[in-house]
């Protein structure tokens, strides 16, 4: 399943160097909770399901997000996933930078993360990680 996410987050990527305004990708529960996450905190316009292709059509927003897609760094692969405690994200990070977090409560990026308290898996960031 995180290969789908994968997916999604290079074809984000990729999206956004070409200036595309939108990219489809794959529905899995996953992608759904990474896509609810990214439009919670706006990264995002909207992200439609399409029943036929079993996928969705992701709208981007043009501005700030492309921005931090464009620098987006993948961190967990599914042969090496990355796993970080509360503590050690708050070493790592600060509640405005952009990483998303895979926890047992669902998808959080940044400041979710601190304001749930709980760690898991780092998926991806938008700056240099140590």
């Amino acid at each position: 399943m995180l290969n789908n996410t994968i997916v999604l987050l290079n074809r984000l990527k990729i999206s956004c160097k070409n200036k595309n305004n939108y990219v489809i990708v794959p529905n899995v529960s996953l992608n759904r909770e990474l896509l609810k996450a990214l439009y919670r905190k706006g990264f995002i316009s909207s992200f439609i399901l399409i029943e036929d292709r079993k996928s969705f059509a992701v709208l981007l927003k043009i501005g700030f997000s492309q921005i931090l897609f464009d620098k987006l760094n993948i961190i967990s692969v599914s042969s090496r996933p990355v796993f970080l405690t509360i503590e050690d994200l708050r070493k790592k990070y600060r509640p405005y930078d952009f990483f998303i977090v895979s926890t047992s409560k669902g998808v959080f990026i940044g400041d979710e993360v601190f304001f749930h308290n709980v760690g898991g898996e780092l998926l991806c960031d938008s700056y240099n990680y140590k």
